[in-house]
């Protein structure tokens, strides 16, 4: 190589190290606060795995204690509830969802499980978290032939329960507690 040639890769040599942030007194230093930096922002809270338990078809809505949630007249003449969750940190692909309503004071469970395998297709991206909404918790009796009677529902507290299984990881539970109105 002519000296041209080696003055002009010197000279780009300072300058890629200077876009690449270099130039510190301690490059390794500098890349190893950085990396650091970037790996604890990558796994604060708002990407630890959990859920939260709402209701909602068309818009999310938390449930918790002092909420109310709304007693459906469904088309086949039973009654239920919709449920909706957040998700963060989960992959939704293959996800198993297990959901749950029981009376919080005898523990009985009131309705029909809601149990699902999702696909990626099966959520919607909101912000930080996912969104799955529309689930149904079927108001159910110990008596098959019977319709659940909508005045024994309305005014019940529900304790609501669920998990969520991914393909692979650990599961992630959630739980909260409201109280099923009629206003409809």
């Amino acid at each position: 190589m002519t000296s041209g040639h080696l003055h002009r890769a010197a000279g780009l040599l300072a300058v890629l190290l200077a876009a690449c942030g270099g130039g510190g007194s301690s490059p390794d230093a500098d890349s190893g606060a950085s990396d650091a930096a970037a790996d604890s922002s990558a796994s604060d809270a708002s990407t630890a795995a959990r859920i939260e338990i709402g209701t909602g078809t068309e818009s999310f809505r938390a449930l918790g204690p002092g909420s109310m949630v709304e007693l459906v007249h469904g088309p086949q003449g039973g009654y239920h509830v919709q449920v909706a969750f957040r998700l963060w940190g989960i992959d939704p692909e293959g996800l198993l969802i297990e959901a749950h309503a029981y009376d919080p004071t005898s523990g009985v469970e009131l309705t029909i499980p809601v149990e699902r395998v999702l696909t990626a297709r099966r959520v919607s991206p909101e912000g930080d978290h996912l969104l799955r909404l529309g689930d149904r918790l079927v108001f159910t009796t110990d008596d098959p032939t019977t319709i659940y009677d909508r005045t024994t529902g309305v005014g019940t507290d529900l304790r609501i329960t669920a998990t969520f299984t991914p393909a692979s990881g650990d599961p992630v539970m959630g739980e909260t507690t409201t109280t099923v109105v009629d206003t409809m």
